[in-house]
């Protein structure tokens, strides 16, 4: 007898729940053919510090090289949320002599995660960068701009893309890309700043 009552009042928890769940999925709904747009989130995408990325789709459409999309973005995503912010961060200052050096002992590095092989592309950059005036670490959005994907650039054994990084003052930095279509090329990938 006992057992029957738990029973019934879970059935009846139950019941109550899927009645609030259906009311306020029909209440959702309701606001949203009113307001004719989705519902606010509860997280704003610019202040959840996660790089929201889009676009990548393009690389299982049209890349024939043997890079997974996956590696793409994470590399991107490494670039955007870490290398580029702390690696300016530290240069911005720095004169002529301090940049070579920089350069000078962190090469590899900026080869490996940039493209860039010499000093002076290296200092093209930073004055880019520079010249954009803007925070790096103010980074939410990153979009590849699909339609300028081509799987075969001007630089032999490289696809290219344009892609943007959204900041959070709602500017918006526009770079460039080569990506190997082999892995064992390197670079990897040559990344520079469209001005």
């Amino acid at each position: 007898m006992k057992r029957k009552k738990i029973i019934v009042i879970l059935l009846i928890i139950c019941l109550i729940v899927l009645i609030i769940l259906g009311i306020t999925y029909y209440n959702a709904k309701k606001e949203k053919e009113q307001t004719g747009k989705p519902l606010t989130p509860l997280v704003d995408p610019k202040e959840d510090d996660v790089l929201n990325i889009s676009g990548f789709g393009i690389f299982f459409e049209k890349y024939s090289g043997n890079l997974k999309s996956s590696e793409i973005a994470e590399h991107l995503d490494m670039i955007t949320t870490t290398y580029l912010p702390e690696m300016f961060n530290q240069v911005k200052e720095y004169d002529t002599q301090q940049i070579n050096e920089y350069y000078s002992n962190n090469a590899d590095d900026i080869k490996n995660n940039l493209g860039i092989e010499n000093v002076e592309n290296f200092t093209s950059f930073l004055q880019k960068l520079k010249n954009l005036n803007e925070d790096l670490n103010s980074w939410y959005r990153l979009d590849l701009i699909k339609d300028t994907f081509t799987d075969e650039s001007d630089k032999e054994d490289y696809a290219y893309v344009e892609y943007e990084v959204s900041l959070k003052n709602d500017h918006k930095l526009k770079f460039s890309l080569y990506i190997s279509r082999n892995a064992t090329t390197e670079p990897t990938y040559i990344i520079d700043v469209i001005d």
